[in-house]
């Protein structure tokens, strides 16, 4: 019945509403024995009951997303109203919450298997179609249901792969109720793999969005405005509360069963605090570390009731917490290192020295901190400094301190007895933990230290005071407004605790416990009295002090405890640390005010049916009470309520335009109402600035004159008196500017005036705006959904136009929009509800989209989450890749930059299969895009020009070598322009693209010829570089045919500027890289295709000099001989040389075992003769070529005929180099090898013509 009722009425329905009714009335507790009182079973029924209905409301959880978003502005207006159908919502999830559907609702959970990770016999007949249905459309109740009902929720690996993605999705949907739920459920099964969980950054963003969720709405404004501190809200109290419930039933057991759960929640919090510190974030609250730290709070404050707790906390933080010190020269690792990943060692563990909310929390951290091995050696050593030298200042003595440990100085505020001090002064005088810090300041105050250089042991503790005054001052006062709390606080009470008599109150209990609290409060007194003492008092100090003469305002038991335990500071036992002056009663109290109640699992759902008797069953007396009505009446509501948003009918949906007037006139009233609020903000930021300026200058200082009497002290002397003698003084007195006093006093009272606006701002039409917008979208995302295909193609045009509306909308009043959360919160909502459902996956949208983004660059940020294009097809994606680079330089950098980062390249190539002309036309286009950069590259574009290169070397590598001839064509053409930086850069990532990595123009030669031959050698890119396993290799075809393409194009280029090494002098060196790299790999290819060797030596050497030709060999010009590089490009001339003779170098190594009529070096010579030995020839030009030439294999020369003759005439020119270079190369040359290989292989006339040429060799060089 309960279910026809929920599942077949409308929800306003009495019927619906009596079934609701009952599911809540009913008691989903335990009985007395620790049983549920209703059976499981019913349980599970009752939760797939409400999922059915809750799909009925909503079947995609995301239909009250912009309410959602205007609840806290709703609840600012206190508006009344609200609908049914909102209603249902959190009634569905408190019904959900409710039912004891997991492991953990148990009395007694199995805490062993929970740790270990899995909890067996948990069946998964639950999930019946609707719950896998729902589950797999991620609606976020089924998420939740899935984790408590199934095993999934029951094993952690099942929680590592499905269990956080459900999470997540409580998140999507802002469901934090549900999320902080689901947490309580999956944490506790990590207990054992932690660093699984820890190092997912996925669940660490959500936790951490979970955690500043209350800093979203107005809270956060008022946050701004009044310059209070954290938000604590209702998310985080119930995040608070639901770690406090969970740690205390962990502890129920035993209480070291809390111990390995306070050690997560300890590790997860830093983890998310790390984050927020790291900026791993798109977005940072102001203040959210202060979220963390109430939660690490709450956790430590629980912890303090056992002293396992207490040691289990301070171990774990002893081992993350980092030392505020780092080394010179290298920082040394630590765990926070490992545990974090973070490099950054010179804060402290909360990114604070001190924290005046949370001395609890500090208490620890502090404690940990000071007792790490780095900060301990400087300690001691500037105490050392301090016994050695009375008179040297704290800073001198922690510098010479850093310098004898070769460590970088940390502030001096770092050292222990002033973050002690400073703790102390800065937290409330009422705490509890006031003492226990207390204590650890005077256990450095009174520390003895034995110098090494005396055998005197003594303290000195006060020289740190008094080189503070101000700081010593502070101390003494902060002490006094203690100890006159505490007398206050005790003559409050009518009577001491010694004098309390036993009639005052007839419970021995409650007598006790107010003796014992007096009590408590009266050592504290006594304590404080002899803290001052202490701190006036030097003679303390002095080596040997009897304490046992000292008098009783002393304290001398606390004093005798810290001179004898000064060892012990590390340890937390009851006998080191003075736990017996703190009521753990009263911390338990504390946090019970603070933290509330978790409501849904420690207080059953009916709470006022104590008189029902449950010997009746329970479907009787339910019948029973339903028997009680004889006529089925309907439920009605004598108050008529005025509704808040008019009814919307059917003629304003149809009405494209008459749908945009209305949407406009309540914009317009929203803008207003924004326009106003940021006027009011600023007016208040002014205000304050105009304070902060004219109170410095209310008083100045002047010197003025002050005249003093002064008569004589014993009377008139023997001449007589002659009257008071006048003292004329200068003195400075403070005097006030009063045009500057008008002012701040008017200042005030205008800033009076504005918050009295602030406060009386009128919210009501606002919130009515905003709901009928809401309304406007919903009515008609639900008419589309009801209508027949040509009205629904009709009304998604509407919702389309409707999006890019609100876009241009927001544009035209983003300073307003900006300027108020509330308004950008609400517009951000707008755009996310029509987005999703007229733009999102819709890719004829999605040109359009980017267009839109970029004209409306402020309004567009709220539209990114739509831009999508790895989703659109390939010609989809591709005009709209065309487009964002022909938008490079028209638009914003940032949102040009915001698109691309959208854009994942490799995926789209390897998930869409993109044909060969898509991708050659996809690598044009962002080869066109990167020559307009290089003619004007901004800096604000530097990061558009990385995402290019990036895609490029996507693109090339894909499929290699398919693009290598249009990559080729891109690098010559980019060369022509002017300023040759990009293609500089590019000519290297294509090297890169080829598998030389290491290349780069700081590259050494050995590492050039490296990686040469090794491209040379396999033909094809490294086995991590290849993205896709490409059959054809770079063949023999396509590489004569580039080096001829090379020749061509530099031929040409040479005879407009013969000076080819200043036209192109950024780029000779990866040009030159490249030439070696086509020559070796001819070879290979050469010597794959036939085993026996090259057949035709001088072809390999014509491809190769012809290649080199334009960059090394002279032209006749005007009957000069002109060379392709002048005095000032030498150095470029020698690197072009170099890789020449590596290459023929390379060819004579794999060539030396083939015999052949001419080896290379024949030719080689030929050319050399050819082209350096002429008359009129400046010998500074030739002498480029000789350093390189004479690295070469020249033992392996075996000169012919044509080759003496060609020394013969190197003998006979004039140019003193090129004969100091065959003298050279003669030396190397094996003359006598040569001539037994001529005579046994030669005919005899050409051993004659040989000899007489070698005669005539030996004749020239003999002159």
């Amino acid at each position: 019945m309960i279910s026809s009722w929920l599942l077949s009425h409308d929800f306003s329905d009495s019927k619906s509403y009596i079934a609701r009714i009952t599911l809540t009335k009913m008691n989903w507790g335990f009985n007395s024995e620790g049983e549920l009182i209703l059976p499981l079973e019913l349980h599970h029924e009752i939760a797939i009951l409400v999922l059915k209905a809750y799909l009925k409301f909503d079947s995609s959880g995301n239909r009250w997303s912009v309410s959602n978003g205007l609840t806290q502005m709703l609840q600012f207006a206190s508006i009344n109203y609200y609908r049914e159908e909102q209603g249902f919502v959190p009634w569905a999830w408190d019904c959900l919450f409710s039912l004891k559907l997991h492991i953990m609702d148990t009395k007694c959970p199995p805490w062993i298997q929970i740790y270990d990770g899995e909890v067996s016999d948990i069946s998964d007949h639950h999930m019946i179609q609707t719950l896998l249905t729902a589950y797999e459309q991620k609606h976020p109740a089924a998420c939740y249901l899935v984790i408590v009902m199934t095993s999934k929720g029951h094993r952690v690996q099942s929680l590592v792969t499905e269990g956080l993605q459900c999470f997540s999705t409580l998140m999507e949907h802002q469901q934090y109720a549900g999320a902080i739920h689901c947490l309580y459920y999956i944490l506790p099964f990590f207990v054992k793999r932690s660093e699984e969980l820890l190092s997912n950054q996925t669940f660490l963003k959500d936790v951490n969005n979970l955690i500043v969720a209350d800093m979203g709405g107005t809270d956060i404004v008022l946050s701004n405005i009044t310059g209070t501190g954290a938000v604590i809200g209702a998310v985080i109290q119930s995040f608070s509360s639901m770690i406090k419930h969970q740690l205390y039933q962990a502890s129920e057991l035993i209480v070291e069963c809390a111990g390995p759960l306070i050690k997560l929640w300890i590790k997860l919090l830093l983890k998310v605090l790390n984050i927020q510190m790291t900026g791993n974030l798109g977005y940072r609250f102001r203040d959210s570390a202060k979220q963390v730290h109430f939660l690490l709070d709450i956790v430590v404050r629980i912890s303090l009731s056992n002293s396992h707790m207490r040691n289990t906390v301070l171990d774990l933080l002893q081992s993350l917490c980092n030392p505020l010190l780092t080394s010179n020269a290298s920082p040394q690792p630590s765990l926070w290192n490992k545990l974090f990943g973070s490099s950054n060692v010179e804060c402290s563990l909360l990114n604070k020295l001190t924290l005046p909310e949370y001395p609890w929390l500090a208490w620890y951290v502090i404690l940990a901190e000071t007792k790490q091995k780095q900060s301990e050696e400087l300690w001691n050593l500037v105490q050392e400094e301090m016994v050695k030298e009375p008179d040297i200042s704290p800073v001198s003595a922690l510098k010479k301190s850093c310098a004898y440990l070769k460590i970088a100085q940390p502030p001096l505020e770092s050292l222990p007895i002033y973050r002690w001090g400073k703790q102390a002064l800065e937290m409330p005088v009422s705490h509890p933990a006031a003492p226990l810090i207390w204590q650890e300041f005077f256990m450095y105050f009174f520390e003895k230290v034995q110098s090494s250089e005396a055998l005197v042991v003594k303290s000195v503790g006060i020289q740190y005071l008094k080189a503070a005054p101000k700081f010593l001052k502070d101390i003494k006062k902060k002490l006094k407004e203690t100890e006159d709390y505490y007398r206050n606080h005790l003559s409050s009470k009518e009577k001491r605790p010694e004098q309390t008599s036993p009639l005052v109150c007839a419970d021995l209990s409650l007598i006790q416990s107010a003796f014992s609290e007096n009590s408590v409060y009266f050592d504290l007194l006594k304590l404080f009295e002899a803290f001052f003492v202490w701190i006036e008092d030097s003679n303390l100090h002095l080596p040997n002090v009897c304490l046992s003469a000292l008098e009783p305002k002393y304290c001398p038991h606390r004093l005798k405890f810290l001179f004898e335990n000064q060892m012990k500071r590390p340890v937390i036992i009851d006998e080191v640390v003075w736990f017996d002056l703190v009521s753990i009663k009263q911390i338990k109290e504390e946090l019970d005010q603070k933290v509330r109640p978790w409501s849904n699992k420690t207080v059953n759902a009916v709470d006022n049916c104590k008189d029902i008797t449950y010997d009746i069953p329970l479907t009787k007396r339910v019948l029973q009470h339903l028997d009680k009505y004889e006529v089925e009446e309907s439920l009605h509501c004598n108050v008529t309520l005025d509704l808040p948003v008019k009814q919307i009918e059917d003629s304003v949906i149809s009405s494209k335009n008459g749908l945009i007037v209305l949407i406009e006139t309540n914009q317009n009233l929203i803008f207003e109402r924004a326009k106003s609020l940021t006027e009011l903000s600023s007016r208040i930021k002014q205000l304050n600035n105009n304070y902060k300026n004219w109170v410095p200058q209310e008083f100045s200082i002047e010197d003025s004159e002050a005249i003093i009497s002064k008569t004589c002290y014993k009377g008139s002397g023997p001449k007589g008196c002659s009257g008071p003698a006048n003292f004329r003084l200068k003195v400075q007195k403070y005097i006030r500017n009063e045009k500057i006093h008008e002012r701040i006093d008017s200042n005030r009272a205008d800033h009076h005036v504005v918050q009295e606006q602030l406060m009386k701002f009128s919210i009501y039409e606002l919130c009515c705006s905003s709901l009928q917008i809401e309304n406007y979208i919903e009515s008609l995302s639900e008419k589309m959904k009801t209508s027949n295909c040509e009205d629904a193609v009709k009304l998604r045009a509407m919702g389309v136009s409707l999006f890019y509306q609100q876009l241009e909308s927001i544009e035209k009043n983003i300073e307003f929009v900006d300027g108020s959360s509330l308004s950008r919160q609400f517009f951000a909502s707008t755009i996310e509800a029509l987005g999703k459902e007229f733009i999102d996956s819709e890719e004829d949208q999605l040109l359009d989209l980017a267009k839109a983004i970029l004209k409306l660059p402020r309004a567009g940020s709220l539209a990114f989450c739509f831009f999508k294009p790895n989703t659109a097809s390939v010609k989809v994606f591709i005009d709209v890749y065309t487009f964002l680079l022909s938008s490079v330089m028209k638009y914003s950098p940032s949102s040009v930059i915001a698109l691309f980062s959208k854009i994942n390249l490799y995926c789209w190539l390897t998930e869409k299969k993109v044909g060969y002309c898509d991708r050659r036309n996809v690598f044009k286009a962002i080869c066109c895009a990167i020559l307009l950069l290089d003619s004007n590259l901004p800096q604000e574009l530097l990061p558009v020009y990385d995402i290019l290169k990036k895609h490029y070397t996507i693109i090339l590598d894909y499929m290699f070598p398919e693009l290598y001839t249009d990559a080729v064509k891109f690098l010559l053409n980019g060369m022509e322009n002017t300023s040759n930086n990009l293609c500089h850069d590019m000519w290297y990532k294509t090297l890169i693209c080829l598998g030389c990595k290491r290349l780069k123009e700081s590259s050494s030669v050995q590492e050039i010829e490296c990686d040469v031959k090794k491209f040379a050698q396999d033909l094809q890119l490294p086995p991590d570089q290849q993205m896709y396993q490409s059959t054809q290799l770079l063949n023999i075809s396509q590489v004569k045919e580039t080096m001829e393409f090379f020749h061509n194009w530099f031929t040409g280029k040479r005879t407009l500027n013969p000076n080819l090494y200043k036209k192109y002098e950024k780029c000779v060196k990866p040009v030159g890289i490249f030439l070696a790299i086509l020559s070796n790999s001819l070879l290979s290819l050469l010597l794959n295709e036939d085993s026996k060797g090259v057949q035709n030596i001088y072809d390999l050497w014509k491809s190769v000099h012809e290649l080199f030709y334009p960059w090394l060999h002279p032209i006749v010009k005007e009957d000069n001989m002109a060379f392709p590089w002048s005095d000032e490009e030498s150095s470029q001339a020698e690197f072009m040389f170099r890789m020449f003779a590596m290459c023929i170098r390379y060819f004579q190594e794999r060539l030396v075992e083939q015999n052949c009529e001419r080896c290379l070096l024949s030719y080689l010579w030929e050319f050399y003769i050819e082209a350096y030995v002429s008359h009129g020839l400046r010998h500074y030009l030739v002498s480029v070529c000789h350093t390189e030439f004479l690295d070469l294999p020249w033992h392996h020369f075996h000169p012919n005929s044509e080759d003496i003759e060609g020394m013969c005439k190197v003998l006979k020119s004039d140019i003193k180099e090129s004969k100091e270079f065959l003298a050279k190369i003669s030396m190397k040359i094996p003359w006598i090898r040569v001539m037994e290989s001529i005579s046994a292989t030669k005919p005899p006339g050409y051993i004659g013509k040989t000899l007489g040429t070698l005669g005539k060799l030996l004749i020239l060089s003999g002159q």
